[in-house]
């Protein structure tokens, strides 16, 4: 391979909130250690359908991001708020539009062989396809996996250091029995992608009470530290399942969320790429992790991350018709 594309950076296309854009950073560095090249960043906020700013900027090195692109079709009468779900997003909308016309590419799976020769790769969530790209590559895009490599973590938390940023990669003592994330607001928000649930999914409260059972814990005297979105919402949820012991964990900062769960014994996940993120630091420092077995009942989660500390339970969705989703943010 010659030297020009060794010194030509790998483009690392990405989207979604701090912690998706955290998991794309540690692919990105991961590669860039592996195929010994260069990478530069190019975001997309409003690609999920939820607009999310640029998180990762402080630990970006000098041309490493590349740039920040917007979505066709997308205005708005004034910024909206990170997390704020896109009602007008151009899927969601009748009539034709550039995101339909790149739908439809994909539904014809003509995409796959424009990719090819502009020789970008995707990922798709599955550690197996990260670790087969190769040195032709010019890009990556989709669903980043976790990667629990102690090259990359180590260069990770030193990013995150010389960004003076609150570290969750530091040891910390593991203090807390139960941490659970409760992810709620997009994902009761958004259209459904199974017609068994309400929203984008989310998750039946009676999966986490049979996982705490399981683990050998009592309802009545466990202390259970709750992190969510949408925390008042998440505790009412919990306590109709049965729930006595809950402590709201959540601080509104991402950084300091992620160090109490790296402080847990016991970490229970909901789908979600902060579950995630959440997960490679509670088994770094020892701890427990429960994550949904699949993607809302596709793939295999544990083939798709590789990781062996993460255990993993088949999760249940609560139905469209659940007083979830007919009422407003966190009442």
């Amino acid at each position: 391979m010659s030297s020009n594309r060794r010194k030509k950076p790998l483009v690392i296309k990405f989207s979604g909130g701090l912690t998706a854009q955290l998991l794309a950073l540690m692919s990105a560095v991961h590669l860039s250690q592996k195929l010994k090249r260069p990478f530069s960043m190019r975001y997309f906020p409003y690609s999920t359908g939820t607009y999310w700013p640029l998180g990762i900027g402080a630990l970006l090195q000098d041309g490493e991001l590349e740039g920040i692109r917007d979505t066709r079709g997308i205005s708005f009468d004034q910024s909206p708020k990170p997390g704020e779900y896109i009602a007008h997003f151009p899927l969601r909308r009748g009539g034709l539009s550039y995101e339909r016309l790149l739908q439809a590419i994909h539904k014809l799976h003509l995409d796959v062989a424009l990719r090819w020769l502009r020789a970008e790769y995707v990922i798709g969530g599955q550690i197996s396809r990260l670790r087969k790209v190769p040195m032709r590559a010019k890009s990556v895009s989709g669903i980043f996996p976790p990667v629990v490599d102690d090259n990359t973590l180590v260069e990770l938390s030193r990013r995150i250091g010389l960004a003076k940023l609150p570290n969750p990669f530091e040891i910390v003592e593991t203090d807390r029995d139960l941490v659970i994330h409760y992810r709620l607001g997009d994902m009761r928000k958004m259209p459904a992608r199974n017609s068994e649930y309400g929203g984008h999914g989310v998750v039946d409260p009676l999966v986490f009470k049979q996982l705490v059972e399981m683990l050998g814990f009592d309802l009545n005297k466990v202390k259970i530290d709750v992190i969510s979105d949408e925390p008042k919402l998440a505790q009412r949820l919990l306590m109709e399942a049965g729930f006595m012991e809950l402590r709201v964990a959540s601080t509104g900062s991402v950084w300091q969320d992620l160090a109490t769960i790296a402080s847990a014994r016991h970490f229970l996940g909901s789908a979600s790429q902060f579950s995630t993120f959440g997960a490679i630091l509670c088994a770094k420092n020892g701890g427990q992790v429960f994550l949904p077995s699949s993607n809302y009942g596709r793939g295999k989660a544990s083939d798709d991350h590789g990781v062996r500390d993460f255990s993993y339970a088949d999760y249940r969705y609560l139905p469209a018709d659940h007083w979830i989703f007919k009422i407003g943010k966190d009442t």
